[in-house]
This record gives structure tokens, C-alpha cells and sequence, in this order.
């Protein structure tokens, strides 16, 4: 496997002396900064570790480089210059692994789930693909935030800021840019939940917020997906300002897919009996999550919702059948609603979780 040779995790005063150094040798140098940066609230208690290693081993190789804590009075983690050991256009994959509580960042990742999946309680996972400039300096930002600790999002997606988003919409920067929208299609008979557990306050709506929805249309802050029209697999949708609409009618649908909002999303998991999952491993983080499971055994396989407001409501299949199972809330008010036995025995809730229903609860 090719190596790359990885600078020192250095403070900013000695990594803009190598900087300096380079320069003054009358060669601009190709090499990737990467800063870390932190959450002041978790800093006393973060050990972070790093691998630079090649885009394919971004999730396997071990980590290298370690630090604890951030600068005193400051979120600055560390810098972190690399520099090509072979062609200078060459990619990295970095991936930055923050671990918080006592946690041990080798130890994030490793499986210990009920089904040997991997375990992220207590830590931050970042990923970077970045490529070299020839004769350049890419500087980019890593942000460890306390909303990311426990979020592990699957797949590619990275949580950034609190938010699971495709790799892409990472900015260098540290933010996150709107997701590509996948066009204007039409979309019909939009399922509308009740009133009581779906209306978002009226000052987060904001119509010129459309333009992110990343839907299949939007009108007056109400953005549709309607996942029959478009690929809604490892997707996220809507943005602040919206309220969000999913549908989700037929078989794999919707599959890791992300709704985000300080509105209201619903997904709509229905569509009949045939072949299911309709919905598998979606997740929420909203002002209000509404999710409804219906018709077909387990078409919710893999919920979470980590809204202000939660409601998962499950209704039973003709045969008394459950519609829902491994249904997660990690944070608000959470409601899972069982009625005669709609909802598989997998459950977890760290909220506010007076009325949520274990499974088969009337």
C-alpha cells in the first residue's frame, strides 16, 4: 500500500513556520493542511486520532496520530500539514476519529452491537477525500461537534455539524453546502398528517428556503419527495426553512435517507402489502419528525428520529402483523405509537419517552 508521509500534529505557530520554511526555499509546496477543530464543550474530555491513508483504506487503516484536548482557550484541536510521497495529484483519504467520556478513540467503530455492527457511543467519526494541487497548498477544516458524538450515519454519508450529509456537500471549510437537486417532477396525492403533531411554528418557514429542498417540487416552504420520481437511496433532503414531505411507497424506497429541518418532516411509509422494506434506516433530525408505518410486515425497518418533536406511529398489518421495528429517538419528546401490536420488539429511547410504547402495546 502507498504511504503518505504526515507533518507533525502541530499548533498554528510552528505549522506556519514550515509553511514559511517552504517558501523561502522558492519551491510552492504541494501539501494538504488539514485543521481540526472542536466543540469547546467536549475539549476537556476529547482524545482525537488520525489516518492519512489512500481512499480505499479510509475506514480500515489504523490510526497514527493522536492528540487530547484543545489549544487553552481555544477550539483548535491541532494542524496536520501532508505531503505527497508519490504522484503530486494524487487523493487522501483522512479519517479523523474524535472520542469523548473516557472513550478510546482505537476502540470507536469497533462492532459490539446486538448484531456485531460497529459502536460509536462517545465518539465523532470525520471522513476527508481531498486530492493534491501540484505547487499548491489545500487547506481544509475539520469540525468535531457535540451534535456528531453517537451519530454514526452509515454508509459514505458523514455527520457534519450535526447533520448526516453526502461526502460532497462537506465544504472545505467545515460547512455544509445545500445538496444537488435532482429536478422539478410532479408528485401526487402528498399524504398530510394530522394537524396536531405536524404543524411547524410560522416563523421558521421561509419561502426563498425552496431552493434547497432538494425534492421533486416546492411551494410556499412545503417541500415534496416523492422517492417513486427520483433515487432517494443515501440521500439528504429539505434544509431550515422547510417543512418536508417523504414518500416512501414501494420496496427500498427510501434507504438511508436523511431528512433535515428545523420544520416539520414526515415520512410516509406505506404503499400496500408487496414486497418491503419501504422504509430502511431513515433518520430525522427536525423541529417535528413524524414517521408513519403501514400496510406491509416491518415496511419500517430502521428508524431514528432525533427531533424537538417525535412521533412514530405504527399501525399492524391486516394479520396483526408489525409494521415497524428498530425504531430509535435519541432526543426531544418522543411518541411511538403500538397500537395492536404494529411495532417489532427493537426499541430505544433517550428522551422524553413517557409515551413511548413498547412493542405490542395497546
Amino acid at each position: 500500500m502507498r504511504r503518505f508521509r504526515a507533518g507533525a500534529f502541530l499548533g498554528t505557530g510552528i505549522a506556519g513556520g514550515v509553511i514559511a520554511l517552504a517558501m523561502a526555499n522558492c519551491a510552492s509546496p504541494t501539501q494538504i493542511i488539514v485543521d481540526v477543530r472542536a466543540d469547546r464543550s467536549i475539549c476537556p474530555s476529547l482524545q482525537t486520532g488520525i489516518a492519512v491513508t489512500t481512499l480505499e483504506n479510509i475506514d480500515s487503516d489504523t490510526l497514527e496520530i493522536y492528540e487530547g484536548g484543545c489549544d487553552e482557550g481555544s477550539d483548535r484541536v491541532g494542524t496536520l500539514t501532508i505531503t505527497p510521497s508519490g504522484s503530486n495529484d494524487d487523493w487522501v483519504g483522512i479519517r479523523v476519529v474524535g472520542a469523548v467520556n473516557d472513550q478510546d478513540p482505537d476502540r470507536c467503530g469497533l462492532p459490539g452491537g446486538p448484531n456485531k455492527e460497529p459502536v460509536w457511543a462517545d465518539c465523532i467519526l470525520a471522513r476527508r477525500r481531498v486530492q493534491f494541487v501540484a505547487g499548491k497548498t489545500v487547506n481544509i477544516t475539520v469540525r468535531l461537534t457535540a451534535q456528531c458524538v453517537d451519530r454514526y450515519c452509515g454508509g459514505d454519508l458523514e455527520c457534519n455539524l450535526g447533520v448526516c450529509v453526502q461526502p460532497e456537500q462537506v465544504q472545505a471549510d467545515g460547512g455544509n453546502s445545500p445538496p444537488k437537486k435532482d429536478g422539478d417532477l410532479p408528485i401526487d396525492d402528498v399524504w398530510v398528517p394530522d394537524a396536531e403533531v405536524s404543524d411547524a411554528p410560522l416563523d421558521v418557514v421561509d419561502t426563498d428556503a425552496c431552493a434547497r429542498c432538494n425534492g421533486t417540487s416546492c411551494n410556499a416552504g412545503e417541500c415534496k419527495v416523492d422517492c417513486n420520481a427520483i433515487d432517494c437511496q443515501d440521500k439528504v433532503f429539505c434544509a431550515d426553512g422547510l417543512n418536508c414531505t417523504i414518500e416512501c411507497l414501494a420496496k427500498d424506497k427510501c434507504k438511508n435517507t436523511r431528512c433535515a429541518t428545523n420544520g416539520t418532516c414526515t415520512f410516509h411509509c406505506t404503499g400496500g402489502a408487496g414486497d418491503v422494506p419501504h422504509c430502511e434506516d431513515i433518520a430525522c433530525a427536525a423541529g417535528v419528525c413524524n414517521v408513519e408505518c403501514r400496510d406491509g410486515e416491518l415496511t419500517c425497518d430502521g428508524v431514528r428520529v432525533d427531533g424537538g418533536t417525535n412521533v412514530v406511529k405504527c399501525s399492524p398489518t391486516a394479520d396483526s402483523k408489525p409494521t415497524c421495528d428498530k425504531v430509535e429517538c435519541r432526543g426531544g419528546s418522543c411518541t411511538r405509537m403500538c397500537s395492536d401490536g404494529g411495532c417489532g420488539p427493537e426499541t430505544f429511547c433517550s428522551g422524553t419517552c413517557t409515551a413511548w410504547e413498547d412493542g405490542g402495546a395497546q
